[in-house]
């Protein structure tokens, strides 16, 4: 089993985009009757007014977990 995550890009501004999120990649042995859960980073919001007290948000993390709770896949988010 291969997992690719990718964390949500942040908010931008009037004149650019906000910054990337992670991407990360692993590759799992898997066994039958596993429930996988899968956690998706949204993007940030965008500047609102074009003045620079109005800030855009970060995105949100994407994280991939097995059963048990066990860890398999987390990809940070792009600031905004």
């Amino acid at each position: 089993l291969t997992i690719e995550a990718r964390g949500g890009q942040g908010g931008g501004s009037y004149n650019g985009g906000g910054g990337l999120g992670a991407r990360m990649i692993g590759t799992y042995s898997t066994t039958a009757g596993v429930i996988y859960t899968i956690v998706v980073g949204q993007m940030g919001l965008l500047q609102v007014g074009g003045n620079s007290q109005n800030s855009s948000g970060g995105g949100g993390a994407s994280f991939v977990y097995s059963s048990g709770p066990t860890l398999l896949v987390a990809a940070g988010a792009g600031v905004g």
